[in-house]
């Protein structure tokens, strides 16, 4: 009983309209379980976080408060590592770490570059976790037209550095051979040094 208690509290104060509340209750889900007690809520829970994230970083490339979101990132990666069932909460949770780690304008992501690599590390283990095969090779398909094709170098160095490393890590050399190993290949042959690995 205290358990639902406490999650509906923490899902209202997320919803809460006052700013310093917000940032609080943003602060708050980076702790350890607070984000799964949450997300127990269902989608009305992932609504409840996405919606305060979307208040306080909107697409304007604000850097405020990055330690709040690099916490909420690690706290989704933990939520992912230890999930039993991946289920199609956790795959709109995946669509919007995605969506958080590449936003910006013009191709060049807002975000610090720790909030990027906390966000790609998260993406990584919930796409391990996902096991929709079709579901996995088009976040694969996109992760490398989006980041490894992108126009901004920024985004390649990412994609050769943070995005390989973190599949490496996650699965196995034949995947990472069947769908990244070429876009990683290309990285070698940049014409920007700081991409070149």
């Amino acid at each position: 009983m205290a358990r639902e208690q406490l999650r509906e509290v923490v899902v209202s104060l997320c919803s809460d309209p006052d700013e310093e509340i917000m940032r609080a209750s943003l602060s708050c889900l980076g702790r350890e379980g607070v984000l799964g007690l949450v997300l127990e809520e269902g989608t009305s829970g992932l609504k409840a976080v996405t919606k305060l994230h979307g208040a306080l970083y909107p697409h304007d490339c604000t850097m405020v408060g990055w330690r709040d979101e690099v916490a909420l990132l690690a706290a989704v990666r933990r939520e992912a590592e230890s999930v039993e069932k991946f289920t199609v909460l956790h795959n709109r949770l995946l669509d919007w770490v995605l969506n958080v780690t590449s936003r910006g304008g013009g191709g060049v992501p807002c975000a610090a570059p720790c909030v990027t690599s906390a966000g790609i590390r998260a993406a990584c283990v919930l796409l391990r976790r996902c096991r929709n095969a079709g579901a996995r090779t088009d976040v694969c398909k996109g992760l490398v037209s989006d980041w490894a094709n992108s126009e901004s170098w920024v985004k390649r160095r990412h994609f050769a550095v943070d995005i390989c490393g973190g599949i490496r890590a996650n699965f196995s050399r034949n995947f990472f051979k069947c769908f990244f190993l070429d876009a990683a290949m290309a990285a070698f042959h940049d014409p920007v040094a700081n991409v070149r690995v």
